[in-house]
């Protein structure tokens, strides 16, 4: 009778042959499994650039329209991704922590090397070049001396291309599993499309012959122009001066934008608190100011009758910010008047500087004295604007490249001066950081409060800290965050950080203090956290000045509020006419 089942001699053969097929078979195998892995890469990289290509599209317009011609490539892939364009590498196989949080065995278990320089990512990531450091590219075997594309977007009359470099790491391994690296053939500082849309020529075309007084090459403007308003960085600014040789334009801010000292015992320009102020702290709230400025002379001549040498002559700074000097505002005055007090370039004798009333007049003051700021910016020749603006209060240039917020982008990456409204309210962005935006109210409130019986120091406890936390915290508190408020004025601490004695503990609304940005505009004078002395408060008037009022006194309130870093955009383009919109990114 015969027995079912193998004999060892059987068993041995089925076993070999069984090995001889996986010998054949797992290289393929293994072959398939990274062809497919390297798919998901080509995929990937294909729905980027097709997000990159919609994202150009999109906004055609801003990159010249159908006539434009050029390129511009300060894009990344981390904006497309605050965008929403973009997602993260969708790999879900390894998801390393923090490589301290193991140890070593623990690491190589989960592919993981315990000298790599990546923490805290999936087990692909995929950045763009720019966002790693020399030493990591490096260590990644690429050529450091090479300089490659990161976005690139070119727009021929209309048609539009578009480049990218991308670098896709496998956790765990030093060098790229997938790279597209293009390497830069030229650099676009700045979009640049044909003159169709040529600001300078738009100033030549539109604005009257009699609105312009030209002196060596520069076009200054005069009368009641009202043809000269442009849109650029939150902030609207008006058209002074043009230069028909370099085709440069100077730019002055419609209205105050702080209230400052012009220095504290002499009246050097060059080594003013308003200069540091205006190179160190204004200058960073304005977008891509290396591609839109440029460096000029500007004229701080301390004789002001002397008007050739404002223009020609006398003390100079080189810079890319700066002040109108008497003369500039002299030619625009009928354009510049707002009937409030405001510094000026120049300097006079005796430690005074000039500065313009809430008359319109020129005249002098001592230096330590607190006026409003309008800064000063020259453009780049070849700047161009988006078509549509015509350069009316209503519809002014925009610049080209100087893109409105995408819905969903985080509040806080956007700039001073845009508008957000919240709660039925008008708001204005006065500062932005990693952690919160601190908004303005665009008004003062029409109730008067004392500010305290006894407490010169703001806090919710005194009359109008109780007054906000009752009535006005309610109504916006899931958008609030607490963030640090300083009473010390901004100019005496421009190179320290707050100190102690001037900090107040971590509130989400407070008042402005004096040298905020876009504290001025007022319709009521209103209390600040700023001390005039230890029994007064300093208190903002309508005219742009400052007085001091004691504690038991009434004056108006105007809330600053500290928005959270969760908050993002949901509509608006960040003008007066149609603010952000805003809600919580859940």
């Amino acid at each position: 009778m015969k027995k079912n089942g193998f004999t060892l001699i059987e068993l041995i053969a089925v076993v070999v042959i069984m090995g001889i097929l996986l010998l054949i078979v797992f290289p393929s195998l293994s072959s398939i499994i990274r062809s497919n892995e390297n798919k998901k890469y080509d995929t990937y990289y294909d729905a980027v650039k097709e997000q990159i290509e919609l994202y150009a599209r999109t906004r055609r317009n801003e990159l010249g329209g159908i006539e434009g011609s050029g390129c511009v490539d300060d894009i990344n892939l981390l904006l497309l991704k605050q965008y929403d364009y973009i997602t993260e590498f969708d790999n879900k196989k390894v998801k390393c922590s923090s490589l301290t949080d193991y140890s070593n065995v623990d690491l190589e278990r989960v592919g993981c090397t315990n000298d790599s320089i990546y923490s805290n990512i999936s087990e692909i990531e995929c950045k763009s070049p720019n966002e790693f450091s020399n030493a990591e590219l490096e260590s990644l075997g690429i050529n450091t001396d090479n300089q490659y594309v990161n976005i690139r977007i070119e727009n021929n009359k209309g048609r539009i291309n578009v480049d990218y470099s991308m670098i896709c790491i496998k956790h765990g391994k030093r060098k790229p599993e997938y790279t597209n690296l293009i390497l830069k053939t030229k650099n676009c500082e700045n979009y640049v499309p044909v003159v169709s849309n040529s600001l300078i020529n738009a100033l030549n075309n539109n604005i009257s012959n009699s609105n312009i007084e030209t002196i060596n090459n520069d076009n200054y403007l005069k009368g009641n122009v009202l043809n000269n308003y442009v849109w650029y960085s939150g902030k609207m600014w008006r058209i002074v001066s043009f230069n028909t040789n370099n085709k440069t334009i100077k730019l002055v801010t419609d209205d105050n934008v702080s209230l400052l000292t012009y220095n504290t015992l002499n009246n050097e320009y060059r080594d003013s608190k308003i200069y540091y102020w205006l190179s160190n702290t204004f200058l960073q709230t304005l977008r891509n100011s290396n591609q839109y400025l440029t460096t000029v002379d500007w004229n701080y001549s301390n004789v002001s009758s002397n008007v050739s040498e404002q223009i020609t002559g006398g003390n100079t700074i080189n810079s890319n910010i700066g002040l109108l000097n008497n003369f500039e505002y002299n030619m625009g005055k009928d354009f510049l008047n707002k009937n409030k007090n405001f510094w000026l370039i120049s300097t006079t004798n005796n430690n005074k500087a000039w500065y313009v009333n809430n008359s319109g007049n020129i005249v002098d003051s001592n230096v330590y004295e607190s006026y409003g700021v309008r800064p000063s910016i020259v453009l780049k020749a070849g700047i161009t604007y988006v078509n549509g603006g015509n350069g009316t209060e209503s519809n002014p240039y925009k610049l080209t490249g100087d893109i409105s917020a995408n819905p969903n982008t985080p509040l806080n990456t956007r700039f001073s001066g845009e508008y957000v409204t919240l709660n039925g309210e008008l708001y204005r962005i006065s500062s932005v950081n990693a952690n919160y935006t601190k908004l303005i109210l665009n008004r003062t409130l029409d109730i008067e409060k004392q500010f305290h019986y006894f407490d010169t120091k703001y806090s919710k406890n005194t009359y109008i800290g109780i007054y906000l936390d009752e009535n006005w915290i309610p109504l916006i508190n899931d958008y609030l965050k607490n963030g640090d408020f300083c009473r010390e004025e901004i100019t005496k601490a421009q190179t320290v950080d707050c100190d102690s004695s001037d900090l107040i503990g971590e509130i989400n609304v407070a008042i402005p203090k004096i040298g905020e940005m876009f504290t001025n505009e007022s319709n009521y004078e209103y209390w600040t956290l700023t001390n005039f002395d230890e029994e007064k408060i300093c208190v903002l008037t309508t005219e742009g000045t400052i007085n001091a009022k004691t504690i038991e006194q009434n004056s108006h309130i105007r809330p600053v509020i500290v928005v959270d870093n969760s908050i993002v955009i949901t509509g608006g383009n960040g003008t007066k006419n149609s603010p952000y919109t805003i809600g919580k990114n859940e």
